[in-house]
């Protein structure tokens, strides 16, 4: 019985420990992705379309969150361009994105 047990909490910790971590580039993709989304369905209906880019992602990561500040370039129908700094929270499954 004490090495069924034994294993089984083994196993437990191995399955803890074993999972994939995501790589620093990785992480700030979805990041990145995430506010891309948020910027889009915050556009008011009937204006015209505006081209962003999002250039970095600065982040911290709590526990329940990832605390960001993007650099977004934007680019107006007019032709003209600006760059600016947005700051969010984006929840850890990338989901939520809270200005």
């Amino acid at each position: 019985m004490k090495k069924i047990a034994w294993s089984v909490l083994l196993l437990l910790f191995a399955m803890v420990n074993c999972r994939t971590k995501r790589s620093a580039e990785d992480l700030k993709d979805h990041l990145k992705e995430a506010m891309a989304k948020k910027l889009q369905k915050q556009r008011p209906p009937n204006t015209p379309p505006i081209n962003f880019q999002i250039t970095d992602v600065v982040y911290y990561e709590d526990v329940k969150y990832y605390d960001c500040e993007f650099t977004i370039r934007l680019q107006r129908s007019d032709g003209s361009d600006t760059t600016g700094k947005v700051r969010g929270r984006v929840s850890k499954d990338f989901n939520t994105v809270i200005k």
